[in-house]
C-alpha cells in the first residue's frame, strides 16, 4: 500500500473520475481502477494494481496525466510522464492490465 499525501481535490477528483467510469458493458460492470502518474513509485503501484484485478475489486487500470505547462520554460511533461508510464508497465510485467 502506498502512504502518500495528496490534496484533498486531488483525492476528489480521482474519486468523482473513479465513480464516473464505471461503465455499464452490457449485463457486466466494467469497473476501472484510476491512478495518478508518480515517479519512483512505480514498484509500489504495480503492487497495488496486480493485487486489486486479483482480488476482483476493480477490471483493469486507467492512469492520470495531468499536462497543464509547469516551469519557465515549460517542461516537456508528455516525455516525463510517458517514461513512468513505461516503468509502470514494466514493473507490472504483464500480470495485470493497464
Amino acid at each position: 500500500m502506498i502512504n502518500i499525501k495528496l490534496p484533498m481535490r486531488t483525492i476528489i477528483s480521482i474519486f468523482v473520475v473513479l465513480v464516473s467510469v464505471l461503465v455499464a458493458n452490457g449485463k457486466n460492470l466494467t469497473v476501472f481502477n484510476v491512478i495518478p502518474s508518480l515517479a519512483g513509485y512505480e514498484k509500489e503501484q504495480a503492487s497495488d494494481i496486480i493485487r486489486i484485478q486479483k482480488e476482483g475489486i476493480a477490471d483493469t487500470s486507467l492512469v492520470i496525466f495531468t499536462l497543464v505547462p509547469e516551469g519557465n520554460p515549460p517542461i516537456d511533461k508528455v516525455a516525463v510522464l510517458g517514461e513512468n508510464y513505461k516503468n509502470l508497465k514494466k514493473a507490472i510485467g504483464g500480470k495485470a492490465r493497464l
